[in-house]
């Protein structure tokens, strides 16, 4: 488990689909309280199980699993098979998430999704606190 802090953007829109799907963390905010536990399922993916503290809007639980693809790329897998294809890198000072695109996994197959032009590129960056 770790607890830190997370500036998070979002859409408007996205935001308004996120709260009617559960799909993606709703709203923006810096500063955010945050909780993650890690485990791994017998696949080996990493599985996320966020929790968020936003001041006025409560508490939002975010849970995704990270499957590896090949190389640098993974793909974070969110509720309903809906997926976020990404590569990573490490500067030596901060991790980067780049987008490579959305998928949808289901029976087995990953299905791409033509979806940037509606949701937008996803990005991230992650610094260690020292």
């Amino acid at each position: 488990m770790v607890k830190g802090y997370l500036d998070v953007s979002v859409a408007p829109f996205l935001g308004f689909v996120a709260r009617l799907t559960g799909l993606l963390v709703p709203y923006a905010g810096t500063g955010i309280p945050t909780v993650v536990e890690f485990s791994s399922d017998a696949s080996g993916a990493l599985i996320f199980d966020r929790t968020l503290s936003f001041p006025n809007k409560g508490v939002v639980h975010f849970t995704s699993r990270m499957e590896w693809v090949t190389g640098n790329e993974l793909i974070e897998v969110m509720r309903f098979g809906i997926g976020w294809r990404l590569a990573y890198d490490w500067t030596g000072e901060k991790m980067t998430l780049s987008h490579k695109g959305y998928v949808w996994r289901v029976a087995g197959l990953t299905i791409p999704l033509p979806l940037s032009w509606l949701l937008g590129k996803g990005y991230a960056e992650e610094s260690p606190f020292v």
